[in-house]
């Protein structure tokens, strides 16, 4: 999960038990999703490279590192990043050889003229509803990708929940959640196609304020990039 929120907690980040709890549901939820998102249960020889962006501590790279050859993870905050490293010397991560972790904005120019691109999966978890612009987001992801590559959006349904208006990181989010419907046409004007949406059976606890839970259902979504 993203490490647009609040970066100098990013040791305690993954601490409190309801994000334990959360990270653990995502991460066996998409070990499950593998042909979903288009890849096979121990496939290593196709060159699978994954784009793990606001990465947070690395919830995705680890749940999909066994199945990717190479992970390029990038993340807003240093403290995030450098949580990312720790966590994945004693992960899964430390089998894929070609794993690296660094500070980027692909949202601004920094990253422009970098070579980042040709990825066979973009994904972003739990942290576009952190973003200004989920649109522009999602299309700079989409702009990532190789022809026939996927981008994956992790994310809280629309439905008419909201988060606790007092919690440490509301300053920080800008839409709560997406719908469906919303959520394609994102992806369709990033150029994207084949879209295709699940939800996650059961809801999630957000326990910001231990006093009053938020329950929310989470989606996987997916399209692909036809190139050229």
């Amino acid at each position: 999960m993203s490490g647009l929120t609040n970066s100098d907690l990013a040791a305690k980040y993954d601490i409190p038990l309801w994000i334990q709890e959360m990270s653990a549901r995502i991460t066996a939820y998409l070990q499950q999703q593998l042909d979903f998102i288009g890849l096979r249960e121990g496939a290593t020889g196709g060159r699978v490279s994954l784009l793990d962006y606001a990465c947070g501590t690395g919830l995705v790279s680890r749940a999909l590192g066994p199945y990717v050859d190479s992970i390029q993870a990038l993340d807003l905050s240093a403290n995030m990043v450098a949580r990312y490293k720790d966590l994945a010397a004693s992960s899964p991560l430390v089998s894929v050889k070609d794993a690296t972790a660094r500070v980027g904005n692909i949202l601004t120019d920094e990253l422009a003229n970098e070579e980042l691109h040709g990825f066979s999966i973009a994904a972003i978890c739990a942290a576009l509803h952190h973003v200004e612009s989920p649109a522009l987001a999602i299309r700079r992801l989409a702009g990532r990708l190789r022809s026939e590559g996927a981008l994956l959006v992790i994310d809280f349904v629309e439905d008419g929940v909201q988060t606790q208006h007092d919690s440490p990181a509301e300053h920080t989010i800008h839409k709560h959640a997406f719908s469906k419907d919303e959520m394609k046409e994102m992806m369709e004007d990033a150029g994207l196609v084949d879209f295709e949406w699940k939800e996650m059976p059961g809801k999630v606890a957000l326990r910001m304020d231990e006093n009053h839970p938020v329950f929310r259902t989470m989606f996987l979504a997916r399209a692909v990039c036809k190139g050229l």
